[in-house]
């Protein structure tokens, strides 16, 4: 059943169907959030899953933060936006050592575009401290 709600997460569907599809993937997802990350699905059911992963318990998103990372590759991919909301939603104790993966990763692989999302997410983080120097 699930496997059906996930294939319903495509956005050729009629939104009453992507609707119904969220809810239910929402609903019956579990702990394995495999099945809807981006690079285990078309790209048509890419913003869908972002929505789905949006409305999951920050708890079970903890353990896909590498994957999430990976989806900011490209700020135009469907769900990028979604998914970057989810990110700030995550404690820096736990998204931090992942971001500077990602961030080394992306100055390795020469990807500026990647590379601007992510230090676009450090500094918009809502932990993000600031050191105020007198004057």
């Amino acid at each position: 059943m699930l496997e059906k709600d996930i294939a319903a997460l495509d956005w050729n569907n009629s939104r009453d169907k992507q609707v119904k599809a969220i809810a239910a993937v929402v609903k019956n997802i579990g702990d394995d959030l495999s099945p809807i990350l981006f690079i285990n699905l078309k790209k048509a059911q890419w913003e869908n899953a972002a929505t789905v992963l949006g409305k999951i318990e920050v708890a079970k998103v903890i353990k896909y933060i590498p994957t999430l990372l990976e989806w900011l590759m490209d700020v135009n991919w469907p769900g990028a936006t979604r998914v970057y909301g989810v990110l700030l939603e995550i404690p820096e104790h736990l998204l931090l050592p992942h971001l500077d993966n990602a961030i080394s990763q992306a100055l390795e692989e020469a990807d500026e575009e990647w590379l601007e999302s992510l230090h676009d997410l450090q500094n918009k983080a809502p932990w993000r401290v600031f050191a105020v120097v007198p004057l």
